[in-house]
């Protein structure tokens, strides 16, 4: 036969065991809490982190259509120099035909030769 004192201390563990869940669960829903507000600085630091991202990949596509621009335009003018260049060349071998010509002096005012 079970002990008096046994049963009557059963009640007295079971509230016990009630009072430690009890302070466990309020335990782990604090820190559930806190976890959840950590949770949501995260989670904003990433929204922001991700408008960022996109700021700077729109900047970056910016940049890289400026640069190809750039590429384009640095392309046309070498190839505008080196015309310019063949035009001079051009232009000298015409001018040393026509140094014994009357238009000499106006060629040479013209393109500012001496």
């Amino acid at each position: 036969m079970d002990h008096p004192d046994a049963e009557a201390k059963q009640p007295v563990d079971i509230l016990e065991m009630v009072t430690n869940l009890t302070a466990e669960v309020n335990r782990q829903q604090e820190e559930l809490q806190k976890l959840q507000e950590q949770n949501e600085i995260v989670n904003q630091e990433n929204h922001k982190l991700r408008q960022e991202q996109r700021q700077t990949d729109e900047q970056l596509r910016i940049r890289q259509v400026e640069n190809e621009r750039l590429c384009t335009e640095n392309t046309q003018l070498r190839a505008d120099l080196r015309q310019c260049r063949e035009d001079v060349r051009t232009l000298s071998v015409e001018l040393k035909k026509a140094q014994g010509c009357s238009c000499l002096r106006w060629f040479r005012r013209l393109f500012c030769l001496s």
